[in-house]
């Protein structure tokens, strides 16, 4: 064996020196690997000691009810309360011979027992191991209460306290005393243990870490077994750390690093007792926990820095020699997790993985002999019933022919159906008619194969309203394999999938966005080149002309091509609008104030068979814009509006404030949220088809007929309301119109 050790070691330093792997690359690599398979096997260890501790102590607790149970069949006790009740002997006379039989032959069976109380059903204490409890009324009291509702055989369980007499920190066991002969209530027995018993379990610290804590908090969140660390706890100590609110609020048990109640990093376990609504914490620090690492990385690299090959050799042994004892260590753990409690370490080495493999193995024989017991218990406290019917998720069962025989709340509510309503009939009453055959063929052929189908449905409720439902539907079969029902698990998905759609729509637009951006990148790069070339062709043109008589036929063609350079000047001066490369004179404007010095303009485009209306905001919208590009966007918009309408209609412009939130500015791809001014212009006009409104910005794209519109004029606004930090929005609908938005940010 140490021969095919040393082999591998020579190996892999050889392997190591070959690839030149940094020692300290190596060194940290094993670190955080141990430090993690160490932190896996201390919450395994963590998390077998509290089951193991709460088995435990489930078990202490039944033994002192079923003491207390065996107190009250004594007989003695009932015929002394028989005899009270019937009231022809003196109560106080029984009553010191009930307290001289509990001192003398009651008490002294168990150690643990601080007072024996008898009470008559009216609450009030006959007898008593304690002079002081005798008289004392305690009809008020949770136990008397309780107790008095308990069944025969059975008992009660207060909570932790200190006892208003002889202020020891206790807990009290109730049982009813029947009578033999009428078998009706004769009144209450009361055993008060001392709270120390629970502590024989809680601080029984042996084989556990010297940091290592196991303690008990009741719902007031106070710690009711004694701290290793702080002194009088019992019953002192507040914990409200976060595993204690998470189970107290959710009942969900919690594994990992926390800060405990002193303040201090540790890794902890913590396991609900419902029965008693308890909780018990199973913690160690982490400092202790992470040391043993920590110092062999601090050799590690003082090795390494020495010597390197002294180094990879000790840390390749190292590893053989810790990394298999921590494999078998949490592949034990993961046996134990999953309920194989007849698995053992097999590690027999003279050395802490050797007694911690020990202490593993006789934990988990402990846990093999109390299992059978717990899940005995655990078994009678299991409401499928229950779990199935608050269930978040929609759960049908139907017969063999699709007939439904269960459904849960949730599904009666999702679907609007009442579980009466739905007794009896076939889940095909939810169908829309959405969702193809095929997948209904498909289902009932798995499930009749006995496997499970998962797949979603477009399903119908009650009142018409369509639903989108996930689920997953599979057979449930008896002893014979043969199966007898089938069973359904659905999830409401209809909002998620509205989500999925908003969420591609913004996409789509964000993407018609930035092409927008790329073609006007593009127009204002040719734009730019051919201006120089056209600067050419203008003073070529201009020297043809210098030198040209006036007389000349020539002059004319000069002529025809100076108008056509002033036409490709014109067009290339849009094309720079677009793409954002024109210089702009910004200055602080009053939105208002622009639109009414265009008021002309635009009753003169209105020709007299347009109604041209305004609606401007109250107050003055400050913006920073250059009057003159602002114009020029509503003048083309109005244009286009004027085109939209050859048989009239009306021509709006309206200024506004809006606020905008994010999500808003996320679909307008803009970058600031706050308070914009908006210019809208709107036409009753023929409208734009869906299917031209993603592509009206881009140059040259025109709905209008040949020879009608250069399809520059939006592109142009486009162009000018990018420039000025600011977006674009557009609605129409065909025969009703169009409304063009621009959103322009406010400034103070």
């Amino acid at each position: 064996m140490k021969n095919t050790v040393s082999v591998k070691a020579r190996l892999i330093i050889f392997g190591l020196c070959i690839s030149l792997i940094p020692i300290t690359v190596i060194t940290s690599l094993y670190y955080f690997n141990a430090r993690k398979k160490l932190h896996d096997h201390q919450i395994g260890e963590l998390t077998s000691i509290a089951e193991a501790k709460k088995i435990h102590l489930l078990s202490l607790l039944e033994s002192k009810k079923s003491r207390t149970i065996d107190f009250g069949s004594d007989g003695y006790i009932r015929n002394c309360l028989e005899r009270i009740n019937s009231g022809k002997y003196s109560n106080k006379g029984i009553g010191k011979l009930l307290s001289k039989h509990l001192i003398n032959n009651k008490q002294p069976l168990d150690p643990h027992l601080l007072h024996i109380n008898v009470l008559d059903t009216t609450g009030k204490v006959i007898a008593s191991t304690n002079k002081n409890w005798v008289g004392t009324d305690m009809s008020g009291t949770l136990y008397f209460k309780k107790g008095l509702l308990c069944a025969q055989n059975t008992a009660f369980v207060g909570q932790p306290e200190i006892c208003p007499l002889c202020k020891k920190k206790r807990f009290a066991i109730a049982a009813p005393l029947y009578s033999q002969r009428h078998k009706k209530k004769l009144g209450i027995l009361l055993n008060c243990y001392d709270l120390n018993v629970l502590n024989s379990i809680t601080m029984d610290h042996r084989g556990m870490a010297e940091t290592a804590e196991i303690y008990l908090v009741n719902r007031n969140k106070l710690m009711f077994t004694e701290s290793r660390f702080v002194e009088n706890a019992m019953l002192n100590q507040k914990i409200d750390t976060e595993p204690v609110k998470k189970i107290f609020s959710t009942e969900q048990e919690m594994t990992g690093i926390y800060p405990d109640y002193r303040g201090i990093a540790v890794v902890g376990v913590s396991s609900y007792i419902p029965e008693y609504d308890w909780t018990l914490l199973s913690e160690i620090d982490k400092e202790e926990l992470f040391a043993p690492l920590l110092q062999m990385s601090t050799i590690a690299l003082s090795m390494g820095s020495a010597s390197g090959i002294i180094v990879i050799i000790s840390g390749v042994l190292f590893a053989f020699s810790f990394s298999r004892p921590l494999s078998l260590l949490k592949e034990a753990t993961k046996n134990i997790a999953s309920g194989v409690f007849s698995h053992r370490v097999p590690i027999k080495n003279h050395d802490e993985f050797g007694e911690l493999a020990h202490s593993f193995n006789t934990m988990a024989e402990s846990l093999d002999n109390e299992i059978f017991r717990r899940k005995q218990v655990e078994t009678q406290l299991l409401k499928l019933s229950q779990a199935m019917e608050q269930s978040p998720a929609s759960v049908i069962i139907t017969d063999i022919h699709g007939n439904i025989e269960y459904a849960n709340q949730q599904f009666c509510e999702t679907t609007g159906y009442t579980f009466a309503e739905l007794r009896g009939k076939n889940p095909r009453i939810l169908k829309s008619g959405k969702t193809p055959p095929e997948q209904y063929k498909d289902l009932w052929e798995t499930i009749t194969a006995g496997k499970i189908w998962a797949g979603e449905f477009i399903n119908k409720k009650k009142d018409g309203e369509l639903f989108h439902s996930y689920g997953k539907i599979g057979p449930l079969k008896n002893t014979e394999e043969a199966i007898t029902h089938y069973v359904a698990l659905r999830e409401d998905v209809t909002e998620k999938r509205k989500l999925q759609e908003e969420q591609k729509k913004l996409t789509e637009q964000v993407f018609h966005m930035q092409k927008l951006e790329s073609v006007g990148r593009l127009a204002s790069s040719i734009a730019h080149d051919f201006n120089n070339y056209l600067t050419a062709i203008i003073g070529y043109a201009h020297v043809l002309k210098i030198n040209t008589n006036k007389n000349d036929p020539s002059e004319k063609i000069v002529n025809n091509i100076l108008r056509a350079t002033e036409k490709a000047s014109d067009l290339s001066q849009r094309l720079l609008t677009f793409g954002r490369k024109r210089p702009l004179s910004l200055k602080k404007i009053n939105l208002n104030d622009s639109i009414k010095n265009m008021e002309s303009l635009l009753l003169n485009l209105s020709n007299n068979f347009l109604e041209y209306k305004t609606d401007l905001y109250e107050n003055e919208l400050p913006v920073s814009a250059d009057p003159g590009q602002i114009e020029q966007a509503v003048m083309n918009l109005a244009i286009n509006a004027k085109d939209a309408m050859p048989n009239g209609g009306v021509l709006s412009v309206k200024t506004a404030v809006v606020k905008l939130d994010n999500e808003r500015i996320k679909k307008l791809c803009l970058t600031v949220p706050g308070k914009y001014a908006t210019l809208s212009v709107s036409d009753t006009g023929t409208g734009i088809d869906e299917n031209h409104l993603q592509n009206i910005f881009e140059p040259f794209f025109t709905t209008k007929e040949p020879g009608k519109g250069t399809g520059l004029g939006l592109s142009i606004v486009y162009g000018i309301i990018q420039q000025h930090n600011g977006a674009i929005d557009v609605s129409s609908e065909p025969g009703k119109g169009t409304t063009f938005i621009l959103y322009l940010p406010l400034i103070s």
